[in-house]
């Protein structure tokens, strides 16, 4: 969509802009709702991005009723508390997905940076070893920041703090 467009091209006051009509105009667009809240805090706007945090997770939570296997949401679930600050919950979901099979690259990539953030290096440092595993090209994993440090772990002493990750999943 033109908000991940903008997002992913360094125009984030333009794509909170376009994400934040989005998000008025589709009640249950968890996507607008979450990349919205990604952009936010990457901005700095921490109070209004855990707002849209929430009413994503609410949405999520919906989904998680009718199918508590549902990857996208636990993986989707973990991430976002994680950058609101909630451990308990980020590990909660993070490990529920994680007993999962089939997870996605998406997915896993979400619940790395949640592991992350929370203080799991070890088990986020697993997670981008097992996408380099499966051809996800080191190119790909750096444009998240905090992911980068986990690749270039042993090999310098970046560590880049944790962002969040703004998503184009069509669920």
């Amino acid at each position: 969509n033109l908000g991940k467009l903008l997002a992913d091209d360094g125009q984030l006051a333009e794509a909170v802009d376009v994400l934040a009509e989005a998000a008025r105009r589709d009640q249950r667009n968890v996507r607008a709702r979450q990349n919205l809240a990604s952009a936010l805090l990457i901005l700095g706007r921490k109070n209004e991005a855990s707002h849209w945090y929430a009413e994503a997770n609410a949405l999520l939570l919906e989904r998680l009723k009718l199918n508590s296997s549902d990857r996208d949401a636990l993986s989707t679930l973990a991430h976002n508390y994680a950058f609101v600050g909630n451990r308990e919950m980020a590990m909660r979901y993070a490990q529920q997905a994680l007993q999962l099979s089939g997870l996605s690259q998406s997915d896993k990539t979400s619940i790395a940076l949640a592991l992350l953030h929370v203080g799991k290096r070890g088990k986020a440092r697993d997670l981008v070893n097992e996408l380099l595993a499966e051809g996800v090209s080191e190119e790909s994993l750096r444009r998240y920041g905090s992911l980068r440090s986990l690749i270039a772990a042993g090999h310098s002493s970046e560590s880049a703090l944790p962002g969040p990750i703004i998503v184009n999943r069509s669920r």
